[in-house]
């Protein structure tokens, strides 16, 4: 589900930025993994440094179409125009159903809440984050291993409504080696201002290495 900005109400100026992830999994025991994730963003053609996030995320997988997981985040985020750089803390709590209705060929939803600690303003906000996937897994297409699109929709809890879009149309992923891969995406995200909709095109990379 793609949000849009509403009818009569016009997008702002559109940016491109990059997005990088990385995806360290520490630990896996059984149906556990511990897992360190850092994000890097940049914005403004990508010549902007945009946000760091870096924390921990624990999986358990309950059954074999649905896990849990939790992650605990700090996040450095520059402001610019003569203001300090202000810091958050997020906590997130979440459940993933992955169902496979034919071979290679899997649809996944995955619900997300958020709670985030901000510095500067001071406070506390609460976002709940709705995921739904396509994936297809790939056999003998060489390094490409699968081929899937998402879209992802957040609701502010404070004000009630959908304020962030990020729908990643069409993604692939590379295997490097066999513990290694390499995610390649497009994203368009969209994001509610006061009156209006800002819309950001971003490529990002997310490498996933099971050490």
């Amino acid at each position: 589900m793609l949000v849009l900005p509403p009818a009569g109400v016009r997008a702002a100026d559109q940016d491109f930025g990059t997005w990088q992830w990385v995806s360290l999994e520490m630990y896996h025991h059984d149906k556990f993994t511990a897992t360190l994730f850092n994000e890097t963003r940049w914005r403004d053609n990508s010549t902007d440094f945009s946000l760091e996030l870096v924390g921990p995320l624990f999986r358990y997988q309950a059954w074999s179409h649905t896990s849990f997981a939790l992650g605990a985040y700090y996040l450095h985020v520059p402001r610019g125009f003569n203001l300090d750089d202000t810091n958050q803390a997020w906590l997130d709590v979440e459940m993933l159903n992955t169902w496979k209705p034919a071979e290679g060929y899997a649809f996944s939803v995955r619900t997300m809440f958020e709670n985030r600690w901000l510095e500067d303003p001071h406070g506390m906000r609460q976002v709940s984050r709705h995921r739904f996937g396509l994936a297809y897994t790939c056999k003998d297409f060489g390094p490409l291993a699968k081929i899937y699109a998402n879209d992802e929709v957040f609701l502010d809890w404070d004000s009630g409504e959908i304020r962030e879009n990020r729908a990643i149309p069409l993604a692939v992923t590379l295997k490097v080696r066999d513990n290694i891969n390499v995610d390649i995406f497009p994203m368009i995200r969209s994001t509610k201002g006061r009156d209006e909709w800002t819309n950001e095109y971003i490529l990002g990379t997310h490498l996933v290495w099971k050490m």
